[in-house]
């Protein structure tokens, strides 16, 4: 599987939400990740959580925010 999403992108809105960021979290673990990962989320203040908490990996993800009800 990981071959099959190396040269993918991947949107997950609601990223910063508990499945999302664990979502984002095993996806920039895997030994080929993604080759686009959007993070979209209204919370800015969980975007800034997720981007230390990934350390490193977080230069893998962009982060937008927005509201999919809009």
């Amino acid at each position: 599987m990981n071959e099959k999403l190396s040269d993918k992108g991947i949107l997950i809105s609601g990223g910063t939400g508990s499945f999302g960021s664990a979502l984002i979290k095993h996806l920039v673990s895997l030994e080929a990740p993604p080759k686009r990962i959007v993070c979209y989320s209204r919370g800015w203040r969980e975007q800034g959580r997720l981007q230390r908490e990934l350390g490193d990996k977080a230069n893998l993800v962009r982060f937008y925010i927005g509201d999919v009800q809009d």
